[in-house]
């Protein structure tokens, strides 16, 4: 409900936005309006600063001050009107009879006003008919002409009609603002629906194990984003069961040839080709190949699912190698090799989950073990906060194409064997926070190096 929600508080949100200036102009109409008189009372100073000065000037001919005073107002009429009155309150400006008679009504409201001490400067006049003017009054005196009362007035109703008129296209802004913004935004949502649509049904397509490309169009921002993951979530999930299948694949091959090695070899046993004890070595060896491979796989199933039994011990590394030693001393016996730990800080320690270090030190003294010729040694250096294992065998070393791939699960190596064990030790290697990697030493043989942090 509330991702429905959400696009329409959006809109909501824009609206608002958009409507802020007309919101401004309603709310501070009267800033507005206190910002336009102030604006009018300049102009109208000016005009009075203006038949001031041309009072002094031509004072002593009245014609020529007001031919002057009008010459003015006909190019400044945007700024306001004037009236001008003499001692009789008979008008002489305007000039002409036409606009005389047409302020005629005015002229005589403002000589009532002056009379009775009521016109004031930069003040407001309601006349009669309902007009609300802004006016600036003086009285000149010219040099030889008599009084003269100088009336410049503004109709503020002008200045309201401004406001109105701007209130009026910020809403029409705003209202066709909203109307366009609410129609990409539905447009959009009605998209953005589509396509988490189609995601969503691609998404479940995956429970099928349909793993075909994401046959949803290409579209922008997070729903692209979306759209890449699913379509590589896809894609690897693919390569994983690949990878799975195959795996289990040669898993089975390989515990039914074990088995039937077993099964040959008992029957060996009943026609008497193979003595009890010859018969019973070599199941045993065939029997510790396939619980070599079962407890790897157990392994890697657990590093995978984060629940790994038991909490990181303390462990003396010396102890560990011995242990290992001891499950192939008979593997390697049969085959005259030698196992042997060089010299080496026997108190060494380590912090770390010991099934995983039995994990990797067993999978590298039986690998270690199958392709030595007469001696495989392990040795142990400390290095700054790094502690190396190093598990040397005299054979035949690795060859380039096995280097790059030989901690690839189900690898088939030079002798034809295949397994998971050297990519479980790697694994388990990284689980701990050290590392796994393998090199050919220069007097021959492999080099695996099993590094650990320090404790």
């Amino acid at each position: 409900m509330k991702k429905r929600i959400f696009p329409f508080v959006q809109i909501i949100l824009m609206l608002i936005l958009i409507s802020i200036p007309a919101v401004m102009v309603f709310f501070y109409r009267s800033e507005f309006e206190n910002y336009e008189i102030g604006e009018i009372d300049s102009h109208l100073t000016v005009i009075q600063n203006h038949a001031r000065l041309f009072c002094e000037k031509y004072g002593e001919d009245e014609s020529r001050f007001i031919k002057e005073m009008s010459s003015y107002m006909s190019q400044h009429s945007a700024f306001g009107s004037m009236i001008i009155l003499d001692e009789g309150y008979e008008i002489v400006l305007p000039e002409d009879q036409p606009s005389r008679e047409a302020r005629g009504a005015l002229a005589e409201e403002f000589a009532g006003a002056i009379q009775h001490g009521t016109l004031q400067n930069q003040s407001y006049f309601d006349t009669e008919d309902g007009l609300s003017l802004r006016v600036s009054f003086s009285s000149l005196q010219g040099k030889d002409a008599g009084k003269l009362y100088v009336i410049a007035y503004y109709d503020t109703d002008k200045s309201s009609s401004q406001i109105d008129r701007l209130e009026s296209i910020y809403l029409q802004i705003a209202v066709f603002s909203f109307i366009f913004f609410f129609a990409v935004a539905v447009l959009f949502y009605w998209d953005h629906s589509r396509t988490m649509r189609l995601l969503s049904e691609e998404i479940l397509r995956m429970g099928t194990e349909n793993f075909a490309p994401v046959a949803v169009p290409p579209s922008v921002g997070a729903t692209e984003r979306v759209r890449r993951a699913v379509n590589t979530a896809m894609k690897q999930l693919s390569l994983s069961i690949s990878r799975r299948e195959t795996i289990t694949r040669a898993v089975n091959h390989f515990i039914r040839n074990r088995l039937m090695a077993v099964d040959g070899y008992a029957q060996g046993i009943e026609t008497g080709v193979f003595s009890p004890e010859e018969a019973a070595a070599r199941i045993r060896t065939e029997n510790f190949a396939m619980e070599e491979l079962l407890h790897n796989i157990s392994v890697s199933s657990y590093m995978k699912e984060q629940t790994m039994p038991g909490n990181d011990e303390i462990l003396r590394l010396s102890d560990e190698i011995e242990e290992s030693f001891s499950k192939y001393r008979y593997i390697a016996d049969r085959k005259n090799v030698a196992l042997s730990l060089l010299p080496c800080d026997r108190e060494t320690t380590v912090k770390g989950t010991k099934s995983l270090i039995e994990t990797v030190l067993d999978n590298l003294i039986s690998n270690a073990v199958r392709y030595a010729a007469s001696q495989v040694t392990v040795s142990v250096e400390e290095a700054g906060d790094q502690i190396a294992v190093r598990v040397r065998d005299d054979g035949k070393g690795l060859s380039d194409k096995d280097m790059h791939s030989l901690f690839r699960p189900m690898y088939k190596g030079q002798k034809g064997n295949m397994g998971i064990g050297l990519s479980v030790a790697m694994a388990a290697a990284r689980y701990m926070g050290g590392s796994l990697s393998a090199e050919n030493s220069p007097e021959g043989g492999a080099v695996f190096t099993f590094t650990m942090p320090a404790l």
